[in-house]
């Protein structure tokens, strides 16, 4: 695997993770080093909805029309990230990172993009390794908790352990005032979670209530939200009186 193609999956994946900056900046990096003759017009289009992020929707208009008139190429490595939705590409990609993570040379935030590709390629099992990895060199970023919440979450679909309740608690713990009022989705999520942890499983509704409070007080604006409130108006919810978001 060719550095080249993995600098234009991480910019790819920044993309998707809407992280403006960063996905302009990878972006550009791997603009410095592909040649001109290699380039796809999945990385043209990339580059202009990385602009986009940030609000320059002029520029972002000229890349994605150069894209669109781009004649396609297959890179040599036989990938083709024009369709990074689909789980095949997903799972290349995870497939490249695992090979560049057991290669030694591996940086910290190669096990967050590991994590991340691996939870959109729905292979849990590696997602969690990754954030796992990923946490014991970046301990007080929440980021990490998140993304194990999610690989959990994945690892646990029936609901049977509620796994990943402790990986959102981690998450409430870490997030600072400024974090949850840029990233209101991600606490919501863990607030939702927990919500819904308590009052099904330890069946404590002082407590499920607190975190849907938590969650309609966030009011991030997503399905979430609405779910929240619907709880709150419940018969099973509306008359109890809400105890303390206790963390253990």
């Amino acid at each position: 695997m060719k550095n080249n193609s993995l600098a234009r999956l991480k910019g790819y994946d920044l993309v998707e993770l809407k992280d403006s900056t960063r996905a302009v900046q990878a972006m550009e990096a791997y603009f410095a080093v592909q040649p001109t003759d290699k380039l796809l017009s999945s990385d043209v289009q990339y580059y202009g909805r990385a602009i986009a992020l940030l609000g320059n929707d002029s520029l972002a208009g000229e890349k994605l029309l150069a894209a669109a008139r781009m004649k396609e190429r297959t890179p040599t490595s036989s990938r083709k990230p024009d369709r990074c939705s689909s789980a095949r590409l997903y799972t290349k990609a995870m497939e490249a990172y695992k090979a560049k993570v057991a290669s030694g040379k591996v940086a910290v935030n190669d096990w967050y993009y590991l994590g991340g590709i691996a939870l959109r390629a729905q292979a849990y099992g590696t997602a969690d390794t990754a954030w796992a990895e990923y946490i014991t060199k970046q301990p007080s970023i929440y980021q990490g908790y998140l993304g194990r919440a999610r690989a959990n979450v994945g690892l646990d679909p029936e609901k049977k352990t509620w796994q990943a309740h402790t990986y959102y608690e981690e998450v409430t713990r870490r997030m600072k005032p400024e974090e949850v009022t840029k990233s209101p989705s991600d606490a919501e999520e863990a607030y939702f979670y927990l919500g819904f942890y308590h009052f099904y499983s330890t069946k404590d509704l002082t407590m499920a209530k607190c975190w849907f409070e938590k969650v309609k007080a966030t009011n991030a604006g997503t399905a979430n939200t609405k779910i929240a409130n619907d709880m709150l108006l419940s018969k099973d919810l509306k008359d109890v009186r809400a105890g303390a978001c206790e963390l253990p």
